[in-house]
């Protein structure tokens, strides 16, 4: 019988798996090296030492290429506050402790709430000089006093060289505001109603300046009238003396006696006396008239008498006093 060859095949080993286990490892050292700088194909990404942030992250340059070294560093945080600076949050004390608040205090003294304020009023104005009502200018050195009419409060201001005052922190109310100065009239103005907090404005607070002037004037003229004329003006508000007059030229004669005074846009007859005398003579008018205060530029004084168109000079003669009262009544 022939003989037979038997073969008996021997199996195939496998390689994949030392291909794919040689490849990581080859994988491995490639990025070990290009961590550590060791391949000379791919350029650095920084200069050894450098040192960056990324977050709160520290980063440092080792062998070209980042590398953590430390996380929350306190290179990367940047601080909230200055150290050892102090705030407080409503009454609670906060200081900066290495760059963050950090509560030290609850109810701290230094936190309390100051009170508020009190709710004030500051008042502006000025005074002025007047004479006879007529306003002459801003009056310094006026001493103006303001008084809180519930409380009895008291501020008080020295007018400056324009005449203007300034009282401030003044509790709101209701006040009352006197002007005085030497040689003129106090001036006082009540009730002015302050509640409200803020600025106020008043109007010109006038101090009537005292002056006493006496002018004497006479005319023996026989003329219907006599006038005078005053410049600078004269502040009067009295008028006083004799009128001489010559009547009763017919039997039915009838006169006048009016004294007029003029400011420099008005006039106003002060004395006016009528007469019925049918024997003639020379008699006198006694004169005393008080009107309102006023700075005169001329006095007229004019006496006559008249019958059917006719009229005759009556003024034979004037002696009289113009001065002042009291200008503060």
């Amino acid at each position: 019988m022939p003989e037979r060859k038997v073969t008996v095949a021997s199996p195939k080993r496998d390689s994949a798996p030392f291909i794919i286990g040689g490849s990581l490892l080859l994988a491995g050292a490639l990025y070990y090296m290009y961590r550590e700088g060791l391949l000379p194909f791919i350029p650095p990404e920084c200069k050894p030492g450098e040192e960056k942030c990324k977050n709160t992250d520290l980063y440092r340059c080792i062998r070209g290429r980042w590398k953590l070294v430390e996380r929350n560093s306190p290179k990367c945080i940047t601080p909230e506050c200055v150290e050892g600076e102090e705030k407080c949050e409503n009454t609670d004390l906060y200081r900066c402790i290495k760059g963050k608040w950090e509560l030290v205090e609850r109810n701290s003294p230094k936190c309390e709430v100051p009170p508020p304020p009190p709710e004030t009023v500051t008042v502006t104005g000025r005074a002025v000089e007047t004479r006879g009502g007529i306003v002459f200018g801003s009056l310094p050195g006026a001493v103006i006093t303001a008084k809180n009419t519930d409380t009895g409060f008291t501020k008080v201001a020295i007018t400056d060289s324009k005449g203007e005052y300034r009282l401030e922190d003044m509790p709101t109310g209701y006040y009352d505001f006197e002007g005085k100065k030497e040689g003129y009239c106090t001036f006082l103005y009540y009730g002015v109603d302050l509640r409200t907090p803020g600025t106020y404005t008043l109007p010109d607070l006038p101090l009537e300046k005292i002056i006493h002037e006496e002018i004497k004037f006479r005319s023996p003229v026989a003329i219907y009238e006599k006038s005078w004329t005053f410049d600078p003006p004269i502040y009067i508000d009295r008028i006083r003396g004799k009128v001489t007059l010559e009547v009763g030229h017919t039997m039915f004669a009838s006169g006048a006696l009016d004294i007029w005074v003029y400011t420099k846009d008005t006039s106003e007859r002060v004395v006016h006396k009528g007469w019925f005398n049918p024997a003639p003579q020379i008699m006198e008018e006694d004169v005393e008239k008080v009107f309102k205060a006023r700075l005169v530029t001329k006095i007229k004084v004019w006496a006559g008498e008249w019958l059917l168109g006719y009229k005759w000079p009556a003024l034979r003669g004037v002696d009289l006093i113009l001065d002042q009262t009291s200008p503060c009544l």
